[in-house]
């Protein structure tokens, strides 16, 4: 009797077990990533790339991008669609700026990405090689290189959307004017606008330029979006994602908040040295008339603006680090005439350096001034 009431336990408590419900675990979390202004800095590529991995570390369901560059520099999209690239986790870029223009770059990656939406009325307009951008790449910047990758990670999204033959790098660096011909699902990219038939242009020439130039609605046609929808959480509806908690993060991809921010830093430099330079103007040596309290009062009070300048000069140092795009624009008091990117990188070290020198000398004063 008790190997029958074994043979029993054995047999049915595996069966029981199977026959539990099935619980489905909860969505991973969604991170919605804002990049803020142009595609300019490399640093907001290696954010990006950050992000992604933390992502796909936290086992995050989705990471979806929401865009709004007007202007982007080539080896920045390259960077930025590397790291979308390489992650397994699902990415999808949201188009969407409050002037209802996005430039070239964005919606570049809009196609490597595994979907792109792009908010109702916004136009996709320029290129991803910005010619002003260009100049602010390393003087080592393999551009060649850098439209390959890009070319052959677009490709594999291209034929996954059923995306029209050269489509996918007319957004890159277009040489000539392109237009769509649509006939039903099919789609002829020709360079010679089509006398008749359902035409869409895709690379107008505007001041001797080609450039990109397609509304929503038409690049939802053409394939490189999926939708139009008004706003990004709108696309998690479409996943069944619409409970999963979410997470916010912001990159700033522009050059210029970084440049406003050293002039002003530099500004506050000099402010903080020429009030330091004022109290520590009581002859040397010290005057027999001036009692000595007054000259350790001067030196405290100037040895608290040059602490302030000290830490201006750090977090400055610190931001051309980060930022090495800031120097290849003029610096302080330099203009662009006859001027190279070289040239401007030299003058804001030099500009660094002597106020460093200044802050120094004005240190020195203030330690002999302390110690009377």
């Amino acid at each position: 009797m008790r190997a029958l009431l074994l043979a029993l336990i054995l047999t049915v408590a595996p069966q029981a077990a199977f026959a539990q419900p099935h619980r489905p675990s909860k969505p991973g979390s969604v991170l919605h990533v804002t990049i803020s202004g142009d595609l300019e800095t490399m640093q907001a590529a290696k954010e990006l790339r950050t992000l992604l991995l933390d992502a796909q570390r936290d086992r995050c369901s989705l990471v979806v991008l929401e865009l709004g560059a007007d202007e982007s520099r080539l080896d920045v999209v390259h960077a930025m669609a590397q790291a979308i690239h390489e992650t397994r986790t699902p990415v999808v870029a949201y188009l969407n700026d409050a002037d209802r223009v996005v430039g070239a770059g964005a919606l570049a990656l809009g196609v490597v990405a595994e979907d792109c939406v792009l908010a109702p009325g916004v136009t996709v307009k320029g290129r991803a090689a910005g010619v002003a951008q260009a100049a602010l790449a390393p003087d080592d910047a393999n551009f060649g290189s850098d439209l390959e990758d890009l070319s052959r990670w677009m490709g594999v999204r291209a034929k996954e959307r059923g995306l029209a033959e050269s489509l996918d790098t007319a957004l890159l660096s277009p040489s000539q004017s392109l237009w769509a011909l649509v006939n039903g699902k099919d789609v002829a990219v020709v360079s010679e606008r089509p006398g008749d038939g359902d035409v869409i242009p895709v690379v107008i020439q505007k001041d001797g330029q080609y450039l990109v130039s397609l509304n929503a609605k038409d690049a939802v046609r053409l394939k490189y979006a999926s939708a139009t929808l008004e706003t990004w959480p709108l696309i998690l509806n479409r996943r069944d994602l619409k409970p999963a908690p979410r997470v916010e993060r912001t990159i700033a991809a522009g050059v210029g908040a970084k440049s406003v921010r050293a002039e002003m830093l530099i500004a506050g430099i000099d402010k903080a040295h020429d009030d330091a330079k004022a109290q520590l103007k009581l002859p040397w040596p010290a005057a027999q008339d001036i009692a000595p309290s007054k000259y350790r009062e001067v030196a405290a009070t100037a040895g608290a603006l040059l602490k302030q300048a000290n830490a201006s000069i750090k977090e400055l140092e610190k931001l051309l680090e980060t930022y090495p795009e800031i120097m290849r624009r003029p610096a302080p008091g330099q203009t662009t005439v006859a001027g190279k990117p070289s040239s401007f990188a030299s003058k804001w070290r030099t500009l660094v350096q002597q106020r460093k020198d200044r802050i120094k000398k004005l240190e020195e004063t203030a330690k002999k001034f302390g110690g009377v």
